[in-house]
């Protein structure tokens, strides 16, 4: 149950379209994450795919992307899919929207059911966060780095 400002209380479907609703109104503080302009270029430079997954909802995803400045050439959110992560039903929609086979993707996470999602499509997976993986990243100008050596 949500009592917003001023109204009654708000019950099911409701309540979930005023929460989304705040969330996608407040777009203060939303940056790019630490290190991914040059991540973004050394995508670009070396010719290299690359996908959103995420486990937003369409519209809040395109527009915190769109405030960021990011522009992924394929993305999917939670409306894209049945399964949800953990579930690696996104990583293989993304590999094979991609063209490309899953063994030979990086999924950058920073949860431990998208670390999870991405292991289960076959990937290879870096995390932020300190969340246990194959790579345990900082930021993503490390994965930047590690694309250039």
């Amino acid at each position: 149950m949500v009592e917003p400002h001023g109204h009654g209380p708000v019950h099911g479907a409701a309540a979930t379209a005023r929460l989304q609703a705040i969330q996608h109104a407040d777009l203060s503080g939303i940056v790019p994450g630490a290190g991914a302009p040059e991540l973004l270029a050394t995508l670009d430079r070396r010719g290299l795919l690359w996908a959103v997954v995420t486990s937003s909802d369409a519209r809040m995803a395109k527009v915190t992307l769109d405030t960021a400045g990011i522009v992924p050439p394929l993305l999917l959110t939670l409306d894209d899919v049945t399964n949800g992560k953990p579930d690696p039903e996104g990583y293989l929609a993304a590999a094979a929207g991609l063209g490309v086979d899953p063994a030979r993707c990086l999924v950058v996470e920073d949860s431990h059911p998208g670390v999870a999602a991405g292991k289960a499509a076959g990937a290879v997976v870096a995390a932020l966060k300190g969340v246990p993986a194959d790579l345990r990243i900082d930021n993503l100008e490390q994965v930047a780095a590690l694309l250039d050596g």
